[in-house]
């Protein structure tokens, strides 16, 4: 893939991601891995919560706090995701709510098997029917390791900025150190570039078929762009524009975050379609 793109190439490229987008009909898969992801919402909490509990390193709170980092700052949506992890937290001390969480993952890997179907249906990879299900399930559990995974590096945050400070004070370089601990203190930088990680992975590996991490990139950069621009501006304009109470009451939080998810599955698949549209356009043997 070629290390740039020249300025009059993009308009045309954005017009080709367009046009993968809608002959694929991705808007139909987006709205089928919206459907199933917010049916798997309470299971992969379930799981999650299953592993934190078994961690001592970490609390329910840290669960909540990485999440808010991700959702619209809307209070209604924020004190639903609250309370279910406090009620799902206060059942999963018995067995029978662990082997819950796991046959729980049936159901959850739904999500993850429509995220799947459309991205194979903008690669033109063949499916394998018999596979597909324990793939997901698969995948399902990885995506529950996540939000562990990266409480885990954020703990590790203050032991990693007083290592650079060593550092760079042994190499006489104390300023370079002090920019890049100043870096590290954001802790949206480090969602975001997690954030690209984990997109760069699912397109590459949730998808049948072979493909490599760099093609995979641009498409990435792009979803991660999307997702927070549109979650912060989606927060604003609804706790100052949108009287909720009055419309939707109790329905909000349900309601928000079926709109919130459908724009964000949105741009995934538009990210997975401008990684096809430049693959069709450096690539005369790829059709779209």
């Amino acid at each position: 893939m070629r290390s740039f793109i020249k300025k009059e190439e993009i308009i045309p490229l954005l017009k080709r991601t367009v046009e993968v987008y809608t002959k694929h009909e991705m808007g139909i898969y987006a709205g089928n891995a919206t459907y199933y992801l917010l049916i798997s919402f309470v299971p992969f909490l379930m799981m999650i919560i299953s592993i934190i509990n078994i961690l001592p390193w970490f609390s329910i709170d840290d669960i909540s706090n990485f999440l808010m980092k991700v959702v619209p700052d809307i209070p209604q949506l924020r004190t639903a995701i609250v309370s279910i992890i406090k009620n799902l937290n206060r059942q999963s001390g018995t067995i029978v709510i662990y082997a819950f969480a796991f046959t729980c993952l049936w159901s959850g890997s739904h999500g993850v098997s429509a995220l799947m179907a459309g991205l194979e249906k903008i690669n033109h990879t063949q499916r394998n029917y018999f596979l597909d299900k324990p793939k997901a399930i698969i995948y399902s559990i990885l995506f529950s390791l996540l939000i562990p995974s990266m409480l885990f590096f954020q703990m590790l945050r203050a032991p990693i900025k007083d290592l650079v400070t060593r550092i760079f004070t042994f190499l006489s370089l104390q300023q370079i150190g002090h920019r890049i601990n100043q870096i590290l203190r954001f802790s949206g930088i480090i969602t975001i570039a997690a954030m690209t990680l984990i997109i760069v992975m699912t397109f590459t590996f949730l998808p049948a078929g072979k493909r490599k991490i760099i093609h995979q990139l641009p498409g990435s950069v792009l979803t991660s762009v999307l997702w927070v621009v549109f979650t912060n501006a989606f927060g604003y304009f609804i706790t100052r524009f949108w009287k909720l109470s009055t419309v939707y009451g109790t329905l909000a939080a349900v309601f928000l975050a079926s709109m919130w998810l459908r724009f964000i599955i949105t741009f995934l698949f538009y990210g997975a379609s401008l990684n096809r549209a430049i693959q069709v356009k450096i690539s005369r043997e790829c059709s779209t």
